[in-house]
């Protein structure tokens, strides 16, 4: 395995690792939250009083109100819901709980405008889906913007926050050329430099509404990858199959081998996981992955998708958050070891995901599959390591 800088939880054994019967490694993301705990005290502290200066003399430059949270930590609110004349129904279906799935629209700078990254509603983009929960326990990266919305009361709130590195990207160093950006623009992350993040939220989401929501986001991705032009099978769970090249062999039954090639991305194209894979010399080669349809050796989508498909298929797969690996938490409320922060802005997240220096996925996330059905039964066997 290539080495990646994050901490490993365990060795992983399995080919297929981003399927199931893997503790994926706790992610550092290169973005080094442990340097404070590293550095002394008096470091620290020294940096922190420093951003927080820098950003004092910000504030009063620039004639900004704001609300101070935390050393080094400071919040202007933007625009704040007049809930006055509101029947008690209209007022709770804005109210925000902690602990439930918003949508939120942001902007993340440094103090001198250097684009971080963002999200705006302006360019007819989707809300960015997080959870709020208590900025002290947060899975959102920077964590200045968990507490932005921690602050935040209702939907349609909007705020600035101004922090210290502490509450932002630490010593990460980061920077994406617009040549290589999906928007066009540059981006950059300095270790040690303070932001600001502007951040809006937009929407609250039941669980009936999250799932509408990605259904939208999967019809949306079908549309600008122009997979429409194929035939597209929606199963009563929600994944979808496009099918690129029909092939001529049977449908798998239930408990038969089956051997499949695949590469793995998000709806944006951060890559996560595929059967190729370099070898000791550097060449990359298949590893077809095998294993016993229908017996939970996969997440539940791949068993529903692959059931549906005939030997020779090459299609893609379209997998809800649900019949992958869901939220941050099990169903029993335990840490799901497969699942990382939500790192804002996503294009960050995506180049180092691109780059392999994260592995775990972000919450509720919709995984896209590129594959091919090789064979099933003995021929599915003939390609086990």
């Amino acid at each position: 395995m290539e080495k990646r800088t994050e901490f490993h939880a365990s060795v992983v054994t399995t080919n297929m690792k981003i399927l199931k019967f893997t503790a994926l490694p706790f992610v550092a993301i290169a973005l080094a939250f442990s340097a404070c705990q590293e550095s002394t005290t008096s470091q620290f502290e020294e940096h922190l009083t420093n951003n927080d200066t820098e950003i004092l003399q910000y504030l009063e430059d620039n004639n900004i109100k704001n609300d101070r949270l935390a050393k080094g930590l400071y919040i202007e609110k933007v625009v704040e819901v007049d809930t006055v004349g509101m029947s008690s129904d209209e007022k709770e279906k804005i109210t925000l709980e902690n602990n439930e799935k918003i949508g939120i629209f942001y902007k993340i700078t440094s103090l001198s405008g250097t684009l971080a990254g963002e999200n705006l509603d302006e360019n007819g983009n989707l809300p960015t889906t997080v959870e709020r929960i208590s900025s002290s326990s947060s899975n959102i990266v920077p964590t200045a913007v968990a507490r932005a919305i921690e602050e935040m009361k209702f939907v349609g709130d909007e705020v600035n926050i101004y922090a210290a590195s502490y509450y932002g990207y630490n010593d990460s160093d980061w920077t994406l050329e617009a040549k290589d950006a999906d928007d066009g623009k540059a981006h950059r992350v300095a270790p040690g430099q303070t932001i600001l993040a502007n951040v809006k939220v937009e929407a609250r989401y039941s669980d009936d509404q999250l799932e509408e929501f990605e259904k939208t986001s999967i019809e949306k991705y079908i549309k600008d990858e122009k997979l429409d032009k194929y035939d597209v099978k929606e199963l009563p769970t929600g994944e979808r199959i496009v099918t690129i090249e029909k092939g001529t062999g049977e449908r798998p039954k239930t408990s038969e081998y089956v051997a499949m090639t695949y590469a793995g991305t998000l709806l944006d194209g951060a890559k996560f996981d595929a059967s190729a894979k370099e070898n000791d010399e550097g060449v990359v080669e298949e590893n077809p992955f095998v294993f016993i349809l229908g017996a939970g050796q996969v997440i539940k989508g791949w068993d529903e998708c692959i059931s549906q498909m005939t030997v020779g298929d090459s299609s893609v797969l379209i997998i809800p958050s649900s019949q992958a690996y869901g939220g941050a938490r099990d169903k029993d409320g335990n840490q799901n070891s497969r699942i990382g922060p939500y790192i804002l802005p996503e294009i960050m997240r995506k180049d180092l995901m691109n780059k392999g220096d994260i592995t775990k996925l972000p919450p509720d996330a919709v995984l896209v599959f590129h594959v091919k059905f090789l064979g099933n039964r003995d021929d599915a066997l003939k390609y086990r390591d």
